[in-house]
């Protein structure tokens, strides 16, 4: 036996992880310009002996990077203490690929079932892996190698890990072209010497899970993720189901977009969907959430926005009360909304509560910001008293030069078939002014007592039912005007915070409100000083 071999398991382990391997170093980032990074020489240590191999594989397997066309090869290599040693796994699921012409072209109901279709294997396959480990680990029950009497144990399922959706594109998508493609594409359009519809193309496209009752149960994966630069649009309902067949999932990252304005039924749905979804997930192991769920609120103030109720039930909003639901989870300690995301007062407190009292038994931290539309397809805010139309922000120098260009604007919209020599066009002012972000004409932020004080309302009452809470914080500032702020802090007593203007603050509960010089009626404050006893009261002006 060599010295190495008589080494115990863990200092053998300790003196390899000095080894070092490219991407430990924080330096090295890779933007679109940089050359790709050299191969790691981490793996090749592997071969040195046996004692050294899952040592190494400990950290190769560590964390993955794997795209769907690479899921034959990656079945075979990932498996027994390889697939032990995984911690994070980020998926790119890679969609049909479409030809020069049909870049010009919207893409057609048989082109989203193509890529559908692609998205659903892809998800089928890899959950197949998933299972496999774990039926292997029943099964076998592998140990690792080690030194006899070491209790170095890499069952196959014996961690939890990460799962990541970090991108969904086709291979003519934008850049994934090649950098090279993509700026001849790029300049090619810029000279009008190509026609090119760009992520227009498929900007009306949500991916759908079929077949989603044939996924199987995983207990593996602790924690779901989707990454906000994903050049495709996965629909929220589809995430929701995959995340009900994570059976220990504890943390929820998820970014989704509900910026359909072209076509409100499909919003309707969209969204109508999702909170149907929400409520197939498993609320027991849940400890952080994390949604953002972006709507792009109309630059053109006097613009009534688009409801986002479904049309069979216009006066429920479906989704503010499916996430009232998820945030009540048993050992829920985190909860935070972002995008701004479109919500209504029954996302803290339903107008109708069914069966028993809601409660939030372990959250200690609630962060919300919300859109300034609501729900029903109004606003949160106006325009302040004291101001006038005259007072609004204009884009002037916009509208002017929209002003030559009118005449030639037509409808995006195209009757050609998908295989047609006509191409489509996109026609950013027509869609624009539809869809209420042209003109722009900012001018909403006061609030509007009728809107925002059920909602505020509300939130007393939640806290009321929050034992665990540490903070609470929603903001509701209007899009694109910094001059508009509305937030509203409840903080705990014994936790500090910044805008503590004094050391005693910190031994009462506080409710920070700023709002500008807009107040909250008095029963409002009284039901907050219900919430809390002993509620200190601040209004800060800027």
């Amino acid at each position: 036996m060599s010295p190495i071999e008589r080494l115990s398991w863990e200092v053998l382990g300790l003196i390899l992880s000095r080894l070092p391997r490219n991407d430990d170093d924080p330096s090295l980032r890779f933007g679109f310009d940089a050359p790709p990074p050299s191969p790691s020489l981490l793996p090749l240590y592997a071969i040195v002996c046996k004692s050294w191999t899952q040592h190494i594989e400990r950290r190769t397997f560590k964390s993955i990077r794997l795209k769907s066309t690479e899921l034959d090869e990656f079945s075979r290599l990932v498996k027994g203490h390889r697939a032990a040693a995984l911690s994070s796994l980020k998926y790119e699921v890679v969609l049909p690929t479409y030809s020069e012409h049909a870049c010009a072209k919207f893409e057609t109901k048989k082109d989203q079932e193509r890529n559908d279709a692609v998205f659903v294997d892809a998800i089928h396959h890899l959950f197949g892996v998933f299972k496999s480990w774990e039926t292997d680990s029943k099964v076998g029950g592998e140990r690792g190698i080690g030194q006899p009497g070491t209790e170095s144990k890499t069952s196959t399922n014996s961690g939890s890990f990460e799962f990541v959706l970090s991108d969904i594109y086709s291979l003519m998508d934008g850049p994934h072209r090649g950098k090279d493609k993509y700026r001849e594409d790029r300049m090619q359009w810029e000279l009008g010497k190509r026609h090119d519809l760009w992520n227009h193309r498929y900007e009306h496209s949500f991916l759908q899970l079929r077949r989603a009752e044939t996924l199987p149960s995983i207990s593996r994966i602790s924690s779901f993720t989707t990454n906000s630069s994903s050049s495709r649009i996965v629909a929220p309902s589809s995430l929701a189901i995959l995340a009900s067949k994570f059976t220990n999932l504890q943390n929820l990252q998820w970014t989704c977009v509900d910026d359909e304005k072209k076509y409100p039924e499909v919003r309707e749905q969209l969204r109508y969907n999702f909170a149907q979804s929400l409520q197939g997930l498993s609320l027991h192991s849940l400890v952080s959430v994390d949604l953002e769920y972006n709507h792009e609120a109309p630059s053109n103030h006097n613009f009534t926005p688009i409801t986002a109720l479904h049309s069979g039930s216009p006066t429920t909003d479906h989704l503010s009360k499916a996430l009232h639901s998820l945030s009540q989870g048993p050992n829920l300690t985190t909860f935070k909304l972002d995008g701004p995301i479109v919500i209504s007062p029954a996302l803290f407190w339903p107008s109708s509560p069914e069966g028993k009292t809601p409660t939030w038994p372990k959250l200690q931290q609630f962060h919300l910001k919300f859109s300034p539309c609501t729900p029903s397809g109004g606003w949160y805010f106006t325009r302040h008293p004291s101001k006038t139309a005259d007072d609004d922000q204009w884009d002037s120098e916009g509208e002017a030069m929209r002003a030559r260009d009118s005449e030639s604007d037509t409808d995006s919209d195209s009757d050609a078939s998908d295989d047609s020599a006509i191409w489509d066009s996109y026609h950013p002012i027509k869609e624009g002014r539809a869809q209420g972000t042209i003109p722009s004409r900012r001018f909403r932020d006061y609030p509007i007592d009728e809107e925002i004080l059920p909602l505020l309302k509300a939130m007393a009452k939640a806290v009321a039912r929050m034992p665990a809470l540490q903070m609470l914080s929603v903001m509701g500032a209007p899009d694109g005007n910094p001059d508009a702020v509305f937030e509203v802090v409840f903080i705990e007593a014994g936790v500090s915070d910044l805008m503590d203007e004094n050391p005693e603050d910190s031994l009462r509960p506080r409710l920070y409100w700023q709002t500008g010089d807009w107040r909250p009626a008095e029963d409002v404050l009284d039901l907050w000083k219900e919430a809390a006893r002993g509620l200190l009261v601040k209004f800060f002006e800027f």
